[in-house]
């Protein structure tokens, strides 16, 4: 997960330089302190210098074409994003994790929990509707308005505790305190 992060960070460190600036990074150790500071410097404005001339000879091309899932900005301002990858947005926030604050971490985790989290329910709620195709004399029968029915209606000949072990499990889907075990 890191390492991934790195490379990303690397390949556009290379993307952005020139072998010029790569020789001025080699040699910046062998100078003395007070001309360390002075090259490094430069080569930060070279490398900014650079990239400016980049951007404007070649505006629509990439920077980095990777392996990644190309995000737009407007999908992340809106959310939407995270309902329809919500693999690549995992992705994304275990490379984000390593460089943030202690802060920034806890917050990366807790949206990272809440994304599997709603990938979770989302799932449960695919089963429900796969359910209500496989019975669907118990689904419209005593609806409640919720638009679900009585779903385990057309289920009277089903085991009541293989029923209770299944909304269990339901329950128990989003904790991840490790191997689940059965209690029964």
């Amino acid at each position: 997960m890191e390492e991934r992060g790195k490379e990303t960070i690397t390949a556009f460190d290379t993307a952005l330089t020139t072998d010029h600036i790569r020789m001025l990074k080699v040699f910046l150790p062998y100078l003395p302190p007070r001309q360390q500071n002075g090259l490094a410097v430069y080569i930060k404005f070279s490398e900014l210098q650079y990239a400016l001339q980049l951007m404007r000879q070649r505006p629509a091309c990439p920077i980095y074409g990777g392996h990644r899932t190309v995000l737009s900005l407007s999908s992340l301002m809106d959310g939407s994003l995270l309902f329809r990858d919500r693999d690549g947005m995992i992705e994304l926030l275990d490379e984000l994790l390593p460089y943030g604050t202690c802060e920034e971490q806890a917050r990366i985790r807790e949206l990272k929990n809440l994304l599997n989290s709603l990938g979770q329910l989302r799932e449960m709620m695919d089963m429900m509707e796969m359910m209500k195709e496989l019975f669907p004399e118990g689904s419209d029968s005593t609806d409640d308005g919720s638009g679900m029915g009585n779903l385990f209606s057309g289920m009277s000949g089903m085991d009541p505790q293989m029923l209770a072990q299944l909304m269990q499990s339901f329950q128990s889907c989003g904790k991840d305190d490790g191997p689940q075990t059965d209690n029964t």
